[in-house]
């Protein structure tokens, strides 16, 4: 897979799916919060040089496991 976020050539459709996310959310009352929240929520944290949370560890044997906290 390769993040396309941010990249120049996809800004439009980026753009574009993020107006349609946002009506879509608004349509069904759903409440989307900023990263922090979720990262907070779930307890994760990012990998400063990748600025992701580390999912490729799993793919080298190392994954940690993180039980999310129901908090909101």
């Amino acid at each position: 897979m390769t993040n396309l976020l941010d990249k120049s050539d996809y800004k439009k459709i980026q753009i574009d799916l993020e107006k349609q996310l946002n009506n879509e959310l608004k349509r069904i009352g759903d409440d989307f919060k900023p990263r922090e929240f979720y990262m907070k929520k779930w307890n994760y944290t990012l990998d400063p040089s990748k600025r992701a949370i580390d999912y490729w560890s799993w793919e080298q044997g190392n994954g940690k496991v993180i039980t999310p906290t129901l908090k909101n």
